[in-house]
C-alpha cells in the first residue's frame, strides 16, 4: 500500500526532526522538510505531497499562513497548522485558508495521527464531492445541449412548412384558400404549444435521433444514366413537409409514395424499386445515411437526395460529391425542380 507523503515546514530543526521521526513511526512517508514559507511553496510544487504540516510562525517575510495561501492558490492540498500558541488575529487569518486541522506543540503522537487521518479523510471526501459536482454540471450541459437540439428541431419543422407553403401558393394558383388556412392554423398552433411547453421545462422531452454526426463516403451513388422508374419515395418525420414536398413534385407528373419514419422507409425500399428517394438526414430510429447504406447492402442503386434543416459540415462534402443532391430546409420549389431535371435528364 502506498504511504501517505507528508511535507514538514518547521523552522526549528530539532522540532522538525522530532516530527519527522514520529511520522515515520506512524507509517507515513516524510517527503521533505522545509524551514521557510518560500521553501514551502517551492517544495509543495516539486514534491507533490498528500498533506502539509505547516508551522504558523516562520522566520522570514512569509509566515505559514501566507505560504498556505500561495500553495492553495495553485492546488487544493490539505494543510494542518502546527503552533505553540497563536493570538486571536492570527487564528482568524488561519481560518480563512480552510485548514484541515491544528496541532499544538509539544506534539503528542496519538493526537498527531488523529488530526492527520481526519484531515486526509476530509480532503478525500471533498475531492469526491467536487468530482460529483463536476459530473452533475457536465450532465446538465449535455441535457441542455440535447434540449436545445430538440427545441430547434421542433420549431424548425413548422417554420419550414410555413415557408415552403408560401412558395407553393405562388406555383399553384388553384390551391384552396381553406386548405391553406387550415395548414397555417395547424403550424401556428403547433408552435404555440411548443412555447407553452418551454414555460414548463419539466414537461419537455427530447426525441432519439441517430446518425447526426456520422461521416460516410457516398461515392458511386451519382447516376450516369437517367432512371426509367418515375416513382419517387419521400421520407421525412414531419407530415407537413411530406405534404408540401409532394405537391411540388406532383407538378412534374411523378408517382409519389411517402414514409414518416426510418423503419417504414426501409420497409418500402425493401419491397419496391424507386427512381429517386428524397430522405431527411435525421429520422427517429434509423438515420437517412443508415437508410442509404442499407439500400446499397440490398444491391439497390436508387439515387438519394438528402434533406436537412441543420448544419452538416462534416458530411456535406461527401453528400454533394456522391448523392443526387442535397436540400437544405427551408428549400425553394425551384431547387426541387432542378434536382428532378438533373436526375431524370428532363
Amino acid at each position: 500500500m502506498k504511504k501517505t507523503k507528508i511535507l514538514i515546514i518547521e523552522d526549528e530543526r530539532i522540532i522538525a526532526e522530532d516530527i519527522s521521526l514520529t511520522l515515520r513511526t506512524l507509517g507515513y512517508n516524510v517527503c521533505g522538510i522545509g524551514s521557510t514559507g518560500e521553501e514551502a511553496v517551492s517544495m509543495a510544487r516539486e514534491l507533490k505531497p498528500d498533506l502539509i504540516l505547516m508551522d504558523i510562525k516562520l522566520r522570514g517575510e512569509m509566515d505559514g499562513i501566507q505560504a498556505a495561501e500561495a500553495i492553495l492558490s495553485n492546488k487544493k492540498l490539505p494543510v494542518i497548522y502546527v503552533t505553540a500558541y497563536a493570538d486571536e488575529k492570527t487564528l482568524q487569518r488561519a481560518k480563512i485558508t480552510g485548514p484541515y486541522g491544528y496541532v499544538l506543540k509539544p506534539i503528542r503522537q496519538n493526537e498527531l495521527r488523529s488530526v492527520i487521518e481526519i484531515g486526509l479523510y476530509k480532503h478525500k471526501m471533498e475531492k469526491k464531492l467536487r468530482e460529483s459536482e463536476l459530473k452533475i454540471e457536465k450532465e446538465k450541459l449535455i441535457t441542455i445541449q440535447q434540449l436545445g437540439g430538440a427545441v430547434a428541431h421542433e420549431f424548425n419543422q413548422p417554420l419550414q412548412s410555413l415557408k415552403i407553403l408560401s412558395k407553393t401558393i405562388l406555383i399553384d394558383s388553384q390551391e384552396s384558400r381553406e386548405e391553406i388556412s387550415n395548414q397555417l392554423s395547424q403550424d401556428v398552433e403547433r408552435m404555440s404549444g411548443l412555447v407553452k411547453k418551454l414555460l414548463n421545462l419539466h414537461t419537455v422531452k427530447t426525441k432519439p435521433y441517430v446518425g447526426k454526426s456520422k461521416i460516410i463516403d457516398l461515392s458511386g451513388s451519382s447516376q450516369t444514366k437517367p432512371p426509367d422508374n418515375k416513382s419517387i419515395l419521400l421520407i421525412d418525420d414531419d407530415e407537413a413537409i411530406l405534404k408540401l414536398l409532394s405537391k411540388i413534385i406532383e407538378k412534374k407528373g411523378f408517382d409519389i409514395e411517402s414514409a414518416n419514419d426510418g423503419e417504414k422507409g426501409l420497409s418500402l425500399l425493401t419491397e419496391k424499386d424507386y427512381g429517386l428517394v428524397f430522405c431527411d438526414l435525421q429520422l427517429p430510429g434509423i438515420s437517412g445515411v443508415d437508410l442509404y447504406q442499407k439500400s446499397r447492402e440490398m444491391n439497390k442503386h436508387t439515387p438519394f437526395v438528402f434533406i436537412s434543416g441543420y448544419a452538416v459540415e462534416e458530411i456535406s462534402e461527401a453528400i454533394i460529391k456522391g448523392s443526387a443532391g442535397f436540400l437544405a430546409k427551408p428549400f425553394e420549389p425551384r431547387e426541387v425542380f432542378e434536382i428532378l431535371d438533373s436526375v431524370f435528364k428532363a
